[in-house]
Order: C-alpha cells, then structure tokens, then sequence
C-alpha cells in the first residue's frame, strides 16, 4: 500500500481551509506550513489534526513548498493550495490508488488542474509525485516540480475555486526580483510576461514575451502562447497585418488550438477577410488542445459569438441568429 503527504503552504486562508480540509480524508498525514499568518490558519489547520510549521517567507514560493516536503514522511507528496477542492469522485481514485504497493506505481503523476467559474481553464499539473530528492521544486513565482522518473497521467481532478487575482502581488514580486538581480530563467521571464500581460502593461509585456519565446528550454506550446499575446495586443493596437504574423507563425509550430484559431480569426476579421474568418472561427469549435491551458471559453462560446458578428456583416441573419444562440446555450448551461 502506498501513503501520502499532503502539503500546504498558507497565509490568512483559515475560511478556505475549513472546505478543503474535508477533502483530504485519502491523507496519510497532512504537512501545514504558515508563512505569517494573522488569522484563525493554524487553528484551523490544527483542528483537522494537521502537522504545523511556520516558515519565514522570503518571497519564494519554492523555498516555501519544498520546506513542507522536506517534513514529509510518507511514499508520495501531493501539494494543494488553500483554496482548493477535490470532488468526491477524485477523493475515491486516490482512495483506491493507494492500495497499490509502491513498487507498481509511477513516479510522477499529472492531475487536471481546473480553475475559473463562468469559464473553466484545465491544464495538466505535477500533482502526485515520489517522496525523494528530485521530489523539489524549483520557481520562485509559478513554482513546479521538474519531471522525473516514470510519468502517468492520473484520471482525478483538483478544482481551484478562489477567483483573487495575484497578478499585482506577483508583479511586485518580479520586480523585487529585478532590483535584487536575479536572474530569470524562460520559465520565468515566460510567466512575467503573462504577469506584465494581466496587469495592462503590455508594451513591457510584448518585450518579455519577445524574449522568451526566443529562450530554448521554453516548450513549444509555451512559444506559441508568447505569439499569441503578441498577436492579441498587436491587434488592439491596430497593428492587423503584424498580428497576423504573428498568429500564423503560431500555426506553423503547432497544430492550432481553440484559442489559436479564435486569434487567427481575429486577425482575419479585422483585416475585413470576413469569410476567412469564419472558417477558422469553425474551426476553433472542433480543434483540440494538446497541452498547456485549455480555455472553455475559445471553444464554447467565443468563436460563437464571433461567427454571430460575421455572418450578420455578410448579411447571414439566419446563421448569425444561429450562432448566437449556439453562445447564448453554452452562457445558460454554465
């Protein structure tokens, strides 16, 4: 049989704790770091029999997660954040995946992550990994574990249910890392650009994204989400033909993604090529995502609404009712 930790870290998070605390029944033993918290944290924590250690943030995530796994005892460490819940179905999976002796099993698993409430976004997250010395984090902001060993995918999933936005908090942590000299890894300058991206600085943000899809290590579903940013501010300043570049250069590294066509499409409309912009806002209702973050909302409901806007310019009115109602389905199913 195989057992696990489950590790937090937490500041200020005691009401999210008392949701997710139920959810971890399947624990062997539950690792609670408190990074400064001012509230009820590690009471609550403590309530639910957890393991308490404090820890002196140092504006590293990392420092903070793999201080929780160095107080880990058991075969396998899975990390949770406060404001996060596994479904019932999920809780019985794992459940049942630890009656495997260790011996059977994988090094490393990916569990779907799912965050958003209107509109869901899905990616594949290090989520169950062997308690050893590659078992570490690295990143001081969007922190990962590095693959390693055997790797499956593992059919569960962890539901983030907070909407709060930390792209302020993070900017400032970037920042602090600039003054301080640090020197940014692709992943990193990759995520401050989504950071810069998020907080409408996007002159910054185009140049960060520049850079790092010209960093090696950055996989290529990551170069393809750089170009897509590009190509989306390029367009909101009216620069059509340089967004389109950069959106068909995307193309070109990889089969297009839902998002990818619905920027493709964007391009194209506001090029006024109306009917070639349709076919790839069709197109987005039935191409896949393969990896990184797979928006619901490129899928289900914005290629819709755009194919609505097309064919009432090329005076369709009845496939532009159509389509809006296609939208105004998947809005009323959420």
């Amino acid at each position: 049989m195989s057992t696990i930790s489950v590790t937090i870290i937490c500041k200020n998070e005691q009401e999210n704790l008392k949701r997710l605390f139920p959810c971890l029944g399947f624990a062997d033993e539950v690792v609670f770091v408190d990074t400064g918290s001012t509230d009820d944290s590690v009471e609550t924590a403590a309530s639910f029999g957890a393991k308490i250690y404090a820890f002196e943030w140092c504006d590293d995530f990392a420092k903070a997660r793999n201080f929780a796994i160095s107080k880990a005892s058991c075969d396998y460490i899975m990390w949770v954040d406060c404001d996060d819940i596994l479904s019932i179905r999920t809780q019985n999976l794992i459940t049942e995946w630890k009656k495997n002796p260790v011996h059977s099993c994988a090094d490393f698993y990916y569990m779907k992550y799912v965050v958003g409430d209107k509109f869901k976004t899905a990616f594949w997250r290090e989520r169950l990994v062997q308690n050893c010395d590659k078992c570490r984090f690295v990143g001081f902001i969007h922190e990962v574990i590095p693959p390693f060993g055997q790797k499956r995918t593992f059919d569960g999933e962890v539901i983030h249910v907070s909407n709060a936005d930390h792209s302020a908090r993070n900017l400032a942590m970037y920042r602090k890392a600039q003054t301080r000299g640090k020197r940014f890894t692709a992943r990193d300058k990759y995520y401050f650009a989504r950071t810069l991206y998020d907080c409408g600085l996007c002159d910054e943000a185009m140049a960060q994204f520049d850079c790092a899809s010209r960093c090696r290590s950055l996989s290529l579903t990551e170069v393809v989400d750089c170009k897509m940013h590009i190509a989306k501010m390029r367009l909101n300043l009216g620069e059509n033909r340089r967004a389109l570049d950069f959106a068909l250069s995307a193309v070109r590294l990889l089969p297009p993604s839902p998002e990818v066509c619905c920027v493709v499409g964007d391009c194209f409309r506001q090029c006024q090529q109306m009917t070639t912009a349709a076919g790839w806002y069709l197109l987005a209702t039935r191409a896949e995502y393969s990896g990184g973050f797979a928006y619901d909302y490129y899928r289900r409901y914005y290629p819709y609404m755009r194919l609505s806007e097309v064919f009432s310019f090329l005076g369709d009115d009845g496939q532009s009712a159509y389509y809006a109602n296609c939208a105004d389905l998947y809005v009323e199913k959420r």
